[in-house]
């Protein structure tokens, strides 16, 4: 519905200054002359009142208004960063023996980098923070290949970190509450190895910063609070793999 230009005992350059954003004491104003009377849609009926009521005065700022709704509606309709399609990679590097722990090179050839798709967070349950699409995460090589009736893989088998930086610590999780006890897919021996391996572990120079330095070389970038592959780094896959 329409606001009629005689109901609203409010000057033009009033409501046109709440339009704009310049006047956050409008809105009370408004309910408190029509209380009982507030369009449903109340951004389209003070558009069509300013039109009629002061088409001369503010020609230009009307232009302005609009190009601000526009400009709205294009944000919040924008789309998410698109997928790269990337496969699952392995998280494991040749360069990780001269700079890891024995323990450590054991532990990346059991987890994969992977790209987050839809399918992925309709099955992924418990989490306090939303998963995004695209966004990269590790999970247990063994359970990516053996999901449940569900599609969903063994619990502690999928972790998310907000950096690069954080993904080692995510890692040693994984390792901890799901390589080493409950994974149901690895097989035992490697299970055991792995486990013995922790208890005797010490980090070889370089750990953490290595990690970090192995996400970049695989094509991993923090956005925001999250991580994504690179699209390049896809699109140079598969140049090579064309030659």
């Amino acid at each position: 519905p329409s606001i009629a230009a005689p109901q609203l005992q409010i000057d033009a350059s009033t409501l046109l200054a709440a339009l704009l954003g310049q006047n956050a004491a409008f809105p009370q104003q408004l309910q408190q002359q029509r209380p009982n009377q507030m369009p449903a849609t109340l951004p389209s009926a003070i558009l069509a009142h300013l039109s009629t009521a002061v088409p001369a005065a503010v020609p230009s700022s009307m232009a302005m208004l609009q190009q601000r709704v526009e400009t709205t509606a294009a944000t919040e309709t924008k789309p998410p960063p698109s997928l790269t399609h990337r496969p699952a990679i392995p998280l494991s590097l040749e360069l990780d023996e001269k700079t890891l722990s024995p323990y450590q090179c054991e532990l990346r050839k059991h987890i994969e980098l992977f790209e987050t798709q839809m399918e992925d967070i309709t099955t992924l349950q418990g989490r306090n923070i939303p998963i995004k699409l695209g966004q990269v995460g590790i999970r247990c090589r063994h359970c990516a290949q053996h999901r449940n009736a569900a599609g969903r893989i063994s619990k502690g088998g999928v972790y998310y970190s907000k950096s690069l930086e954080g993904l080692y610590q995510v890692a040693q999780n994984l390792s901890k509450v799901h390589l080493c006890s409950s994974c149901p897919n690895i097989p035992e021996s490697t299970k055991a190895r792995l486990a013995q391996m922790q208890l005797v572990n010490k980090r070889a120079s370089g750990g953490k910063e290595y990690w970090v330095y192995g996400l970049d070389q695989l094509g991993v970038y923090e956005d925001g609070k999250i991580l994504r592959f690179r699209p390049e780094e896809h699109r140079r896959e598969e140049s090579k793999s064309g030659n």
